[in-house]
């Protein structure tokens, strides 16, 4: 079975597609450096709406990993690795609840 693609919509195409000129993009607010990932419509940092992707290195550390052996999904075969990846160019703050 093929694999199963993701929905590119204006949000995510950034990231998704940068890898066809052999760029990373990340979505960044503009008014206060937040990265963004997943992106979003707006910074949930500060709020601002004005969020742009931007090219990164790439570089990035494996934090932790998980070899999964569930097909949790028809379009899942196993097995099959899920990974927390953390990038040199920071994290996704969130705002606290």
């Amino acid at each position: 079975m093929p694999r199963k693609l993701p929905e590119i919509t204006a949000l995510n195409a950034a990231f998704w597609q940068s890898g066809q000129t052999g760029t990373l993009k990340i979505t960044r607010c503009q008014a206060c450096t937040n990265w963004l990932h997943p992106p979003a419509a707006f910074c949930p940092q500060c709020e601002s709406r004005d969020i742009q992707a931007e090219a990164v290195s790439g570089r990035a550390t494996i934090a932790s990993f998980t070899v999964n052996y569930q097909p949790w999904t028809e379009e899942l075969t196993e097995p099959y690795v899920v990974a927390i990846v953390e990038s040199d160019v920071g994290v996704c703050r969130r705002r606290s609840a």
